[in-house]
């Protein structure tokens, strides 16, 4: 089995796949692929081992690339048995583990982290000259397709457009990373819904996710903390910078455009 993944991916340009195609099919380039790999690889349940029977068990090379692959397909723990010979309950038990081991290992450095000061203030800056001081990035929901959602979960998952889908919160900066998240509510739940109980709101107002910045002036008021984009459904509170969809004056027009850029 791993003779034959190498050869289907990993052959360098020898490899069956394009580069084009492992990315569509691991969601992930080489790079992150190889980089998770050699951080996961050694730590328990990603090292081969002798089985009762004396033979050597599954590759952690293998082991990897089905946790993968049930993560960007949400294929079935069972559907792995016939593609990589792996039983539903070693797919199952090694993507929990797989999970466990990216939170803990990557989850400092990527996962809901704060910004340095000096990253903080490349993105305020950058913003300041799109015309909104203070301001650090968007805050939003997206509903993603749950093609696999079990019937009995159907009901709370039915989201936009009538498909089962899981919501992803996050908040991004004008370049696209993704500083803060939360994934996983129904899809039945509008933003309003899943940000009253946003582990993310929770942070900004226990100041776990430090909103503290240098003075600067809106509507000649002197604001130290920094604030978000939003659409016009979140509540008026002075974290937000909302949407506006009909301008009603100069002012309303020229924050629209800015908001817009």
């Amino acid at each position: 089995m791993y003779e034959l993944i190498h050869a289907q991916y990993f052959n360098g340009e020898d490899s069956l796949y394009s580069e084009n195609q492992f990315e569509r099919r691991f969601s992930v380039p080489h790079i992150v692929f190889n980089h998770v790999y050699n951080l996961l690889q050694g730590h328990k349940p990603f090292v081969q081992s002798m089985n009762c029977t004396g033979k050597l068990g599954i590759h952690s090379f293998v082991r990897i690339v089905a946790c993968f692959k049930m993560v960007c397909y949400g294929t079935s723990a069972d559907e792995i048995d016939e593609s990589y010979q792996m039983s539903e309950t070693v797919a199952s038990n090694s993507l929990k583990d797989f999970c466990r081991l990216i939170v803990r290992l990557l989850g400092e450095e990527y996962l809901n982290r704060n910004p340095t000061e000096l990253e903080k203030r490349e993105i305020l800056n950058l913003n300041k000259k799109r015309g909104f001081p203070g301001m650090f990035g968007s805050w939003d929901c997206k509903h993603f397709k749950w093609d696999k959602c079990p019937v009995r979960l159907s009901g709370q998952h039915k989201g936009k457009g009538g498909g089962k889908t899981l919501v992803l919160e996050a908040v991004a900066d004008p370049n696209l990373y993704v500083w803060f998240s939360f994934f996983g509510e129904p899809g039945s739940l509008n933003d309003i819904n899943i940000l009253d109980k946003s582990p993310i709101l929770g942070d900004i107002i226990s100041q776990k996710i430090n909103t503290k910045v240098d003075p600067y002036i809106i509507n000649h008021k002197e604001r130290d903390w920094m604030y978000f984009l939003a659409d016009g459904i979140y509540p008026r509170l002075s974290i937000f910078g909302l949407a506006i969809n009909i301008a009603e004056n100069m002012a309303q027009e020229h924050y629209k455009k800015n908001m817009n850029t």
